[in-house]
């Protein structure tokens, strides 16, 4: 079932609405414009995976950690908040919320990674994400392990391994722990 999102103009101002329900008034109509173009990108229901998949696949874990709201169909994890109609995924504290990158992927990576099962080294994981977004770097995950990739690391990135505990610095591979992991790359792009 589709939603309907409409741009009117009434009184004066431009509505844009999903569902009969104002999420913006503008008074520029090229502003109220783009707005309605985002709502409409935002509310595309592309995804690959159906919510029901999602769901049960989630709940397979047995991750006490994880809180899913079927109405709205959310997913959150700690900081983590995944939104199935969006396909996106945003760290949330107190008075932030930056994007992630991942989306439904994330989400299964930190459900799946062993280390990562316990709500301190979800936060920490999450935390190292979040800042990688905000100074600019980036990160990918792969089958238990996530890469962070920066001009400011030596050879452009480094890798952390879950699996066997290993730090790829890309001039050495260390023995290590995430947070000696974390701490490296903090201190090379903060």
């Amino acid at each position: 079932m589709g939603k309907k999102i409409e741009l009117v103009y009434e009184n004066g101002k431009y509505i844009v609405s999903i569902d009969g329900s104002a999420v913006e008034t503008q008074e520029d109509a090229d502003k109220a414009f783009e707005r309605f173009k985002q709502v409409i990108k935002n509310n595309n229901n592309n995804n690959e995976k159906s919510w029901l998949y999602i769901e049960e696949s989630i709940k397979s874990f047995g991750n006490k950690n994880v809180e899913i709201n079927e109405k709205f169909k959310t997913v959150t994890i700690g900081s983590l908040k995944y939104f199935y109609n969006t396909g996106k995924v945003f760290y949330i504290s107190e008075n932030d919320m930056t994007q992630l990158i991942g989306g439904y992927g994330l989400i299964k990576f930190i459900l799946e990674t062993p280390g990562l099962q316990e709500k301190g080294s979800i936060e920490s994981f999450l935390e190292l994400c979040k800042v990688a977004i905000d100074n600019g770097a980036n990160y990918r995950i792969t089958s238990g392990s996530i890469v962070i990739i920066s001009a400011v690391l030596n050879y452009g990135s480094v890798e952390f391994n879950f699996d066997y505990n290993r730090i790829n610095k890309g001039i050495a591979i260390e023995d290590g722990n995430f947070e000696e992991f974390k701490k490296y790359v903090l201190d090379a792009i903060k």
